[in-house]
């Protein structure tokens, strides 16, 4: 994996594991709990979000206001999986 596409992966992964702690603060399932966009990205993170979404990691409501993460997602922050 080139440096780029390594930096943009470990940018990536950090949008997710953001999200997975946003939904655990309110007491709620970390899967399946939806977050404002807003509230997770910042607007400098655009083409990480996309390759957040592209790898599956994460998943943006319809009218793409909302993201949550997938179990993939899940699965891709676990400590000692290799991220």
């Amino acid at each position: 994996m080139g440096r780029w596409l390594l930096n943009k992966h470990t940018r990536a992964l950090a949008i997710v594991r953001r999200l997975h702690a946003e939904g655990s603060r309110g007491g709620f399932s970390r899967l399946g709990f939806w977050s404002s966009l807003d509230v997770i990205v910042k607007a400098s993170e655009v083409d990480e979000l996309g390759y957040a979404v592209d790898q599956g990691w994460i998943e943006l409501a319809p009218g793409r206001h909302l993201v949550r993460v997938t179990a993939k997602g899940a699965r891709a922050i676990v400590p000692g999986n290799g991220n």
